[in-house]
């Protein structure tokens, strides 16, 4: 059971670092791409990009963050806390 928690904890790690990692580069590079473009923005363009970001980045992150929070459940439960007594 163990085992199986510590695999878990490595994975959501993993997706964490990977997609938040690129959806953060991906944001910082449009956010520096509108401000030093010359043609203006407007907000249609900006509210569908966050939510581009939130949906193909922010879904996963979110993922790997459950999947690294249930592995530290089963690493760290006490035993027989799931037993009826």
């Amino acid at each position: 059971m163990k085992f199986f928690g510590f695999a878990l904890i490595a994975l959501g790690v993993l997706m964490v670092l990977l997609c938040g990692g690129c959806t953060l580069t991906l944001l910082a590079v449009s956010v520096w791409q509108t401000l030093s473009s010359s043609e203006p923005t407007t907000a249609t363009e900006i509210i569908s990009g966050l939510m581009l970001f939130g949906l193909v980045g922010g879904l996963p992150t979110a993922a790997g963050a459950v999947l690294a929070w249930a592995g530290w459940r089963m690493v760290r439960a006490r035993p027989g806390a799931g037993q009826a007594s």
